[in-house]
């Protein structure tokens, strides 16, 4: 008999009946298992939710994980997983630790990438998109030297060496007999080719979940024609191999169907939509007052295209346009300081107005995301990854129900605010339309109707449960589609 989850409220919203076994109370008896490549995986920072939360919910939809991911330097063995909340019934398996062997140079390449990066940057407000960081910060020829070495040396990424290690592990493990399935998540693309090896050796059902896409990314630094042929041939080798491909939004789809010879709108059960979402048990229950100041908050970093400069002009406009709003409009930024944007702040004499919270645990920052007046959430100034991927974020923005101001060029995200009244929408060049968009947000606080017009409807879609389950799903389509293959 399933217990049923009835009455109850998380983030102080009604929790659905879903039919589903209370958190914790799973039979595994009759469970298969899957064994999962994650480069990243807790206590890691970064974009880890997504198998995070597949972790957490597969045992309730008859998939047991094991865990294969990097070892932690300084830590041993897997305690931090499970303090990080990962469960204690999972096996995490960590080979491969950063700082051996080939992994130490190219760990001591991105350090000194990061280092040239942060001191060797001169400020530039004409710098093109390619030869800019963040907030239009150009890059120096050492950054630009040492980043091509980088990507010489180290294929298909920096991770490269960690291929053999988890291949090793996977095999190993896939020899004791129970493990029905082989999942594999990037970034970074490594991974890929780890679980393109063991479904050679193997011949178990593969799925393979592109989070960003590979060769289509303009911002990926391709230093020759022999590696932006490899870097084809790996992806193209990757999804043709794999028994199914997951991508986060449909027209990435739609790219990978055109790699296997499909027209981009062709119905292909081989390539599956999966996109981000939310976990209601993360939000803080109950929902936070908002505060009484009236607070635009970021959270996540700034690189690449993915720049705050057409904010930080906005706000600048702003004190000139509308000065009565002069300390009475601050900004948040959630993370690590970006001494470049730092500087920006600086340059543009915004101290007064945006504030550095630093590095926050995920609920935390859930918290303080649900408290605020407005989200900013800023994409990629480049088409392709706009239109190829939606920042994680946005679903744990939508979640909070407060309004989201996007500033990004027409693509997935901008399309999930608009559809679903999540907020607005400007393009980077749009400053002025930025800067009264800021205004119209702060006279609706001072009216108190500031609020997000995001349905339930559309928030339930996104929830991680519900997302797992589809992963379940597809998982249990590839081993029937193997057993019925033997047979």
């Amino acid at each position: 008999m399933i217990s049923t989850l009835q009455g109850t409220t998380v983030g102080g919203h009604p929790k659905r009946d879903t039919g589903l076994l209370p958190r914790g109370a799973v039979d595994h008896s009759a469970n298969k298992k899957v064994l999962i490549l994650s480069y990243q995986f807790p206590p890691d920072g970064g974009s880890i939710q997504r198998v995070k939360k597949y972790v957490q919910y597969l045992p309730e939809f008859g998939w047991d994980p094991v865990v294969v991911t990097h070892e932690l330097e300084g830590v041993p063995g897997t305690e931090p997983a499970y303090a990080a909340g990962i469960s204690r019934d999972v096996e995490i398996l960590r080979r491969g630790k950063p700082g051996n062997q080939l992994s130490g140079v190219a760990e001591w390449l991105r350090k000194i990438v990061h280092r040239a990066e942060n001191n060797g940057a001169e400020s530039t407000k004409t710098g093109r998109p390619d030869e800019a960081n963040t907030a239009g910060v150009k890059i120096s020829p050492l950054r630009k030297f040492l980043r091509a070495a980088r990507a010489t040396f180290f294929w298909p990424d920096d991770c490269g060496w960690w291929v053999l290690p988890a291949v090793i592990a996977g095999r190993k493990r896939i020899k004791q007999g129970d493990i029905s399935a082989i999942y594999t998540v990037t970034l970074p693309h490594s991974t890929s080719l780890a679980g393109y090896l063991l479904k050679k050796m193997t011949g178990l059902p593969w799925v393979q979940d592109f989070r960003d896409p590979w060769t289509d990314n303009s911002e990926m630094l391709v230093p020759t024609a022999l590696h932006r042929a490899a870097h084809g041939w790996a992806e193209s080798a990757v999804i043709r191999s794999a028994d199914r491909v997951i991508t986060t939004t449909e027209n990435h789809a739609s790219f990978v169907r055109f790699r296997l010879g499909k027209a981009a709108d062709e119905t292909d059960e081989k390539v599956v939509v999966i996109t981000n979402g939310y976990d209601p048990e993360d939000l803080p229950s109950p929902m936070p007052e908002v505060t009484k100041k009236f607070v635009i908050t970021y959270a996540g970093g700034f690189y690449g295209t993915r720049t705050p400069l057409p904010f930080f002009k906005a706000l600048r406009a702003m004190r000139i346009r509308y000065p009565e709003l002069n300390g009475r409009v601050f900004v948040r930024l959630i993370g690590n300081e970006n001494p470049i944007v730092a500087a920006e702040i600086r340059q543009m004499e915004l101290e007064d107005l945006v504030e550095w919270a630093g590095y926050m645990p995920h609920r935390k920052a859930i918290e303080e995301m649900a408290s605020s007046s407005v989200l900013l959430v800023v994409v990629h100034n480049e088409p392709v990854l706009a239109s190829f991927t939606i920042p994680a974020k946005v679903f744990e923005y939508m979640a909070c129900r407060r309004p989201i101001l996007a500033i990004s060029p027409d693509g997935a995200a901008a399309r999930l605010v608009r559809e679903t009244k999540a907020g607005v929408v400007h393009e980077h060049e749009d400053v002025d339309g930025i800067m009264h968009s800021i205004a119209d947000f702060y006279s609706k606080y001072q009216q108190n109707c500031l609020t997000s017009e995001v349905s339930t409807q559309d928030l339930e879609r996104f929830e991680r449960r519900t997302l797992t389950q589809k992963l379940a799903s597809l998982l249990n389509a590839t081993e029937l589609n193997k057993n019925s293959a033997e047979v």
